[in-house]
C-alpha cells in the first residue's frame, strides 16, 4: 500500500514541477543585447506536462508490476522449498542452494523493471522529440 501512495505522490510532484518549469517565461537575447520574454503557449505546456506525467506513470507501473511479479515468484519458491524440507530434511542444504539461485534470478527481473523506470525518468528516448 505504501508503494502505491509513494508512486502517486511522485506522479503528482512530477506533474506539478514539469508544469512549473514549462510555464516559466522563456528568455531570449536579440542582436542589440536586450532581453525579450515570451510566454510559452498553453498547449505546449500541457503537452510537455502530459509527457512527463505519462513517463512517471509508465515508470511507476514498470517497477510496481515488476516487483509484484518477483515477490510472488520468490514467495512461491520459498514455500516450495520449505515444504520439501519438511518432507525430506536430509535434502536441506541442496534445496537452500537451488532456492537462493532461483530467487537471485527472480530478483534480476525486478532489477530489469527498475532499469526501465530509470530509463523512463532520466534517459527517455522520446525526450528529444517532445521537448523541441
Amino acid at each position: 500500500m505504501f508503494k502505491i501512495f509513494s508512486f502517486l505522490a511522485a506522479f503528482a510532484v512530477i506533474l506539478f514541477e514539469s508544469a512549473k518549469v514549462f510555464a516559466a517565461n522563456i528568455t531570449t537575447h536579440n542582436m542589440a543585447g536586450s532581453v525579450h520574454r515570451m510566454a510559452a503557449s498553453h498547449a505546449d505546456i500541457m503537452s510537455k506536462s502530459l509527457f512527463f506525467g505519462l513517463s512517471a506513470l509508465g515508470g511507476g507501473l514498470a517497477i510496481g508490476l515488476g516487483v509484484i511479479g518477483a515477490g510472488v515468484g520468490m514467495g512461491s519458491a520459498v514455500r516450495g522449498a520449505l515444504e520439501s524440507m519438511g518432507r525430506n530434511p536430509a535434502m536441506e542444504k541442496k534445496l537452500i542452494v537451488w532456492m537462493i539461485t532461483g530467487m537471485a534470478i527472480m530478483e534480476s527481473l525486478a532489477l530489469y523493471a527498475l532499469l526501465i523506470t530509470f530509463i523512463l525518468f532520466y534517459a527517455n528516448p522520446f525526450k528529444g522529440i517532445i521537448l523541441k
